[in-house]
């Protein structure tokens, strides 16, 4: 679904037509500047999934209700998954253009695609949320607290799937976070590497 909001600069008084593509993100930003003046415009929106809502907030400009018949002086497409075209006049994206989700599917040959991509962010999305736990333990890590790692580890892991036992499965522990939580997301082949972890613990004996 594409949701058509209207900003207007608070400079010059330019009317720009947010062409939001609506996901399934919580919320994320809008980077935009207004295409007369140049000053940021950058905003954020939040995207009510369970009782479907949109709020929005921008810095510099106000949001306006404008007639079905306004043309405003510039468009432009966002989206929190797909990729957008940039900023132009206003005359250009008009309501029957495509949507940025029915260009994506024009453009890949198999909806599996899709799918592994809306699982990469899922992730990704799962690591902004408990980034605050990630954080901790990789800050006690590097400052070598193994006390409390231990702790902040226990709560992000079973004790029974991670013990803990010794430096070696503490570090196993945090090698995971950084796996699981940032790389496994944006390159998963990773995991199908069995000599980077051979290769690891041969030299952790050696």
């Amino acid at each position: 679904m594409v949701y058509n909001e209207f900003i207007k600069c608070e400079v010059c008084g330019c009317v720009t037509r947010i062409r939001l593509q609506v996901g399934w993100l919580d919320e994320h930003p809008i980077a935009v500047t207004c295409g007369k003046c140049g000053i940021s415009l950058k905003g954020k929106v939040k995207i009510g999934q369970e009782i479907p809502e949109l709020k929005f907030k921008f810095e510099n400009a106000e949001m306006v209700n404008v007639t079905p018949t306004t043309l405003p002086d510039y468009v432009v497409e966002c989206s929190g998954e797909f990729p957008t075209i940039k900023m132009c006049e206003g005359w250009v994206l008009q309501d029957n253009f495509v949507t940025p989700f029915i260009r994506y599917q024009q453009k890949i040959t198999d909806f599996d695609n899709y799918k592994d991509f809306g699982r990469r962010v899922a992730t990704l999305k799962h690591t902004i949320n408990i980034w605050p736990q990630y954080k901790r333990v990789l800050q006690l890590y590097k400052g070598g607290n193994w006390e409390y790692l231990t702790q902040e580890i226990k709560k992000i892991f079973p004790e029974d799937f991670i013990m803990c036992r010794n430096e070696l499965e503490i570090i196993r522990a945090v090698r995971m976070i950084e796996v699981h939580g940032f790389l496994l997301p944006l390159k998963p082949e990773i995991i199908s590497l069995p000599e980077i972890g051979s290769s690891c613990c041969g030299q952790a004996f050696l």
